[in-house]
């Protein structure tokens, strides 16, 4: 991880000289990096990092990895659980007390609101009675939820899992007002009243659904549903949005089989603001461009901007 770290580092540097490669940096008779060329264009910090980077002597050509699994290839069910992962690590790095403790940051680990149970995220956001009166005043649907949770996360899969639509809008923005209540608590000492955090998530909702009515209303785009292609080919699906007022675009591609199993995706942004069409065009070359390098040969294409395709 740190050694990725440090490549991106790099790459964020060489992104502001225009053509300029990191293999450019490496002299590839020795296989080291070229010291006299690496101090002479970066400053002395910039220069200890990147020689601190060890280089393979094996001289093997690039690939792309998945590092969510041992075979190194994409799969659905791989990053679920890295994503799964990820959630578990964040609620043990939260500064709720008990990892305050962990940590020696402070040696009372009680509940700041309540003052009866250890703070913990899971006693944060669920099982604390101050929060315990939000979700009962909250919807029925969350009046009547009982289930064995030892954690948030159990009880955030268990919503995922039964809630759709506005209940599970709702979980999500109530879940987030109580985290602000606790922490305006600690910080400026003003406690909200539960009612402003009923209802002021079931308006949250409310506004989110008009929003969605409203793109729904104006949106001209046909809902189609996805064919897979032939068995041996490989399905190319592209997209672009831009933004006028920022000056951006953004690309996405994802290459799936005849069994709908993601082959491969990227995304990627691009300074400017390029018109509809030639962004489009730009979404397309860029998904050929990852099927060539990934050496797909019977390939279809499907995007939603015709006269490209």
């Amino acid at each position: 991880m740190e050694v990725q770290r440090q490549i991106v580092e790099i790459a964020g540097i060489l992104s502001s000289q225009r053509g300029a490669l990191v293999k450019g940096l490496i002299d590839h008779d020795t296989r080291w990096w070229k010291k006299n060329l690496i101090e002479e264009v970066f400053n002395p910090k910039e220069a200890r990092v990147i020689q601190a980077i060890p280089i393979s002597a094996m001289n093997l050509p690039d690939k792309q990895v998945w590092r969510g699994n041992a075979r190194g290839t994409f799969s659905v069910s791989s990053a679920y659980y890295m994503a799964k992962d990820r959630v578990a690590a964040h609620h043990a790095k939260c500064s709720v007390r008990e990892n305050l403790v962990r940590r020696k940051v402070t040696q009372d680990p009680s509940c700041p609101i309540c003052g009866m149970e250890k703070e913990l995220v899971y006693h944060v956001l669920w099982e604390c009675i101050a929060t315990k009166d939000v979700w009962g005043a909250s919807a029925k649907f969350f009046q009547k939820s009982s289930f064995d949770a030892h954690d948030f996360l159990q009880v955030s899969e268990h919503f995922f899992q039964t809630c759709a639509g506005k209940d599970l809008q709702l979980f999500v923005v109530t879940t987030q007002k109580i985290w602000f209540r606790r922490n305006t608590w600690i910080h400026e000492g003003k406690f909200a009243h539960l009612n402003m955090l009923v209802l002021g998530s079931k308006r949250a909702v409310e506004e989110l659904q008009f929003l969605y009515q409203g793109c729904e209303e104006t949106s001209a785009v046909t809902k189609e549903i996805w064919q897979t292609p032939a068995k041996g080919w490989v399905k190319l699906n592209c997209d672009a949005t831009c933004d006028k007022h920022k000056g951006y675009m953004g690309m996405g591609v994802i290459i799936r089989d005849h069994s709908s199993q993601v082959m491969a995706a990227r995304s990627t942004t691009r300074l400017g603001y390029f018109e509809p069409t030639v962004a489009e065009a730009m979404s397309l070359l860029h998904g050929v461009s990852l099927c060539k390098e990934l050496g797909f040969q019977n390939l279809m294409v499907e995007g939603d901007a015709q006269i490209v395709i």
